[in-house]
């Protein structure tokens, strides 16, 4: 993913606005459930069967965002953008919560999805340690209050 930031000028430290869209849902909060943490509009943990989910599991379910459901974009730059500009909107929302936290951005044929979950040491982790080895997709991980 470095190369396509790097091919396109994207500077990362660089803070994008956000689409009005977007900015309300981050701006809604986040809920705490049972010691699942849940983007507010996406709280609805008891539809996740509790035998096939850890609470890790039950978070990246619920907590799966999809860029653009909210903007109307057609250029995957913009698109990637527009995502990496979410992410840090999220991770500045969950530093309040002084817990540890991933967010992954998920960047895939034209679209850009986004999750997130608390990193719990007892259970396991959502993705591949390696995330080299997902071929299909790019992705990018920030981690919130990881020390």
């Amino acid at each position: 993913m470095q190369k396509v930031f790097d091919s396109n000028n994207i500077d990362l430290n660089t803070e994008n606005l956000l689409p009005i869209s977007l900015k309300k849902f981050i701006n809604k909060g986040i809920v705490v459930i049972d010691d699942c943490y849940y983007f507010k509009d996406f709280a609805t943990p008891y539809s996740v069967n509790d035998d096939l989910f850890d609470r890790t599991g039950k978070e990246c379910f619920e907590n799966k965002f999809y860029i653009d459901n909210y903007v109307d974009v057609n250029d995957d730059i913009e698109m990637l953008i527009l995502g990496i500009s979410f992410v840090k909107c999220l991770a500045h929302k969950l530093e309040s919560y002084n817990e540890p936290f991933c967010i992954i951005l998920d960047n895939h044929d034209k679209s850009v999805d986004i999750r997130f979950h608390k990193i719990r040491v007892e259970e396991t982790a959502y993705l591949m340690e390696d995330i080299d080895n997902y071929l299909e997709d790019s992705l990018f991980l920030a981690y919130v209050n990881n020390k």
